[in-house]
């Protein structure tokens, strides 16, 4: 016996829509705690850095940063969306949801404070922050899985 489109369709609902619930309450997590660890500790510690630019003192005028941040975000949670259609492709989803998560952190801190709190000193690194982390963690997990991973 052949099952129905309906089914399968609800079969496949279901299966997105709880994929979707589970990384999106992961996302909520990495941004909460990327934000808890900015009062937390840029609040103890004195070396705490406005970051006007982008990363690694790159800047550019407001609006095209704006307009960068807003095309990149876009493409990533498309990009996400994408990734959930995909079976077995729990890491990549992670991984995006991991940079997204820092992304958002970040653009969170612009909005509020009008640049990024980088609070993390390491002998001569730039300052960073944990959504920095996240950022880098996640962009080198998606790295690592269209290189070796992909089918």
């Amino acid at each position: 016996m052949r099952p129905d489109f309906r089914s399968i369709l609800s079969s496949f609902l279901k299966t997105t829509l709880r994929r979707a619930v589970f990384f999106v309450s992961v996302f909520v997590f990495f941004v909460s705690f990327a934000q808890f660890f900015r009062v937390f500790l840029s609040s103890r510690f004195e070396q705490a850095v406005c970051n006007f630019g982008v990363g690694l003192g790159i800047t550019f005028s407001t609006f095209f940063l704006w307009f960068v941040l807003l095309l990149f975000l876009m493409f990533l949670f498309l990009f996400f969306f994408w990734s959930l259609r995909l079976k077995n492709r729990f890491f990549l989803s992670l991984s995006l949801i991991v940079l997204c998560s820092g992304a958002v952190s970040n653009i969170i801190d612009r909005v509020i404070f009008g640049c990024v709190v980088d609070y993390i000193s390491v002998s001569s690194f730039p300052a960073f922050n944990v959504a920095d982390v996240f950022v880098s963690l996640g962009a080198f997990g998606t790295v690592l899985c269209v290189l070796f991973w992909w089918e």
